[in-house]
């Protein structure tokens, strides 16, 4: 029992290591400033993102030279090393909280997890934006790849819980299709995949329009970091309290409902904003909600799902919202070009109609 406690520990330093991103705070500039590339085409690449080993080599051809080609290999590098990890750190982590009968922990744990990869961010995205704004861009990258590598190192040091077989191994598609249908066929595990995945997607361009943004307020980037860092606080903050917070609004169908309105009206509220003063408090409380979704639907999930269909259906759930997130990302690209203004309209008008029509019910969300 004790080396699966201690998978715990191991998984919170991979992730932590995971998290060390000191491109964090200025990968916009980094691909406008360094790259020479438009906001649309640094969307466009995003299209393509979808973490570790290949993440390392992913974070390192970034640095060769400034070229979106180039640049697009990374992304491609970094894309699959995303879909090797997809959804199996999640599946390991609840099924070795089985193992040692902790399971009614997994809000707590899978949220502490998560928090791993926060902190790992806190820490790295100032120290990054200070970097990239000194001594040149492509640092921050190298350091990243570093980050990568001390994740792969760790891995090697868990250890996988059992899971009951099902007959003989299938091929790699047989798999993937018994996934799809075990994820077709629960009707529950289905309506929160779509809160989660169709709010996700838009939500996530405040990572980007963020830094945008206070570029275009001509906030000096070697402090793009430290918003970064502000809004993570919070983000941990409310992570690792989900239950106080739930409490606090009366029910956790209603928490999830305001964690995407906000991030909707701030989206909106920043369409016509022009000073910094404000910008910075609407992306802090926008950040904070939008990011901490995730951790609770993740949650939510793996209680509707067996131990040996987790890590499929988990990867299952992760690339479609992979391929969301692509698919508005290059919409997104697109109305950049006409207007920034209408972009972040848009972004915002997109999470407020998929929280109103969300069919998440209060017994859907089990702890």
């Amino acid at each position: 029992m004790s080396s699966y406690s201690s998978n715990l520990w191991k998984m919170y330093l991979l992730k932590f290591f995971s998290g060390l991103h000191f491109t964090a705070g200025i990968i916009v500039p980094f691909f406008m400033q360094w790259g020479g590339l438009s906001f649309s085409e640094v969307l466009i690449l995003q299209a393509l993102f979808v973490f570790a080993f290949f993440g390392c080599l992913g974070a390192l051809m970034y640095t060769i030279k400034p070229s979106f080609w180039y640049f697009l290999l990374g992304e491609t590098l970094w894309a699959l090393a995303v879909a090797l990890l997809s959804g199996a750190d999640q599946a390991l982590l609840y099924d070795s909280l089985k193992q040692i009968k902790k399971e009614h922990e997994s809000k707590k744990v899978l949220s502490y997890y998560e928090c791993s990869f926060l902190f790992g961010i806190l820490v790295a995205a100032p120290i990054g934006s200070l970097l990239g704004a000194s001594v040149g861009y492509p640092w921050t990258f190298y350091l990243t790849g570093l980050g990568f590598l001390a994740a792969t190192a760790t891995g090697f040091f868990l250890k996988e819980p059992p899971h009951k077989r099902h007959g003989q191994a299938c091929h790699y598609w047989t798999v993937l299709k018994n996934g799809m249908q075990y994820f077709h066929h629960h009707k529950i595990l289905r309506i929160l995949a779509f809160d989660g995945i169709s709010i996700s997607a838009f939500a996530f361009l405040i990572f980007w329009m963020a830094q945008l943004k206070l570029m275009e307020l001509n906030f000096d980037i070697a402090y793009l970091g430290f918003v970064h860092m502000s809004w993570l606080v919070f983000e941990i903050s409310i992570a690792t309290n989900f239950a106080f917070f739930e409490n606090l609004v009366g029910s956790k169908r209603r928490y999830l409902f305001l964690s995407a309105i906000i991030p909707g009206l701030g989206f909106i509220a920043l369409a016509f904003t022009k000073t910094i003063l404000v910008a910075i408090p609407i992306l802090i409380v926008m950040g904070t909600f939008a990011f901490t979704r995730p951790f609770l639907f993740n949650h939510y999930m793996q209680k509707y799902i067996e131990s040996h269909h987790r890590a499929t259906v988990m990867s299952t759930i992760n690339m479609v919202r992979a391929l969301a997130r692509g698919v508005v990302y290059v919409v997104l690209a697109g109305v950049f070009l006409w207007s920034h203004q209408a972009a972040f309209i848009i972004a915002g008008l997109g999470i407020i109609m998929f929280s109103l029509i969300s069919k998440v019910e209060e017994d859907m969300l089990i702890d």
